[in-house]
């Protein structure tokens, strides 16, 4: 298995740096020819590399350093290509305050929300009173991605990204099951 890690710029003074604050390291993008070079090899013989590869040269080509512009930039990408369409509020916008499912409640509680998708993992650590509390629904996404042929693999992995998804099954079959 291979994982792929973002050089950041590093904050001395704090331990915890908000995701929105995150800055690619500057003088570190060689890790950017690298890493995309790595990708294009392990993706070049899936039957979608052609159509879906410009994803991740947006990706590792990005003018912005801000680690969140990058990320943003590339779901907007994903979310065009399969359809979904959806107001994208940035937490850090909204100024609340508290921790761990209590901000969550109040980031839900300021878009007036009735109804919230958490995935499955959620169930280990959110206080569901919480949610009880303030009258929205709490939901668990017990979705799991169906199997789906991988080139240059023996046996299928699961939970692998969209870009995988993407790569070998097409933005085509997985609008199909997004959306029956």
């Amino acid at each position: 298995d291979q994982w792929y890690t973002v050089p950041l710029e590093r904050d001395k003074e704090r331990t915890f740096v908000p995701i929105n604050e995150m800055i690619v390291k500057v003088g570190e993008r060689s890790f950017e020819k690298k890493q995309l070079r790595s990708l294009e090899q392990s993706y070049t013989k899936c039957p979608y590399f052609k159509d879906y590869f410009y994803l991740l040269e947006n990706w590792y080509n990005h003018k912005s350093e801000s680690l969140v512009v990058r990320n943003m930039d590339f779901i907007k990408s994903v979310n065009e290509l399969l359809d979904i369409k959806c107001e994208m509020v940035y937490a850090s916008e909204l100024k609340v305050g508290g921790s761990s499912t209590e901000m969550l409640v109040n980031l839900l509680q300021t878009q007036n929300s009735t109804h919230y998708l958490s995935g499955a993992g959620g169930k280990d650590y959110q206080d569901e009173t919480l949610y009880d509390a303030t009258g929205i629904a709490l939901l668990y996404n017990e979705y799991t991605v169906p199997h789906y042929h991988q080139a240059n693999v023996k046996e299928h992995k699961a939970g692998l990204s969209i870009v995988d998804y993407l790569m070998n099954a097409g933005a085509g079959v997985i609008k199909k099951e997004l959306y029956k």
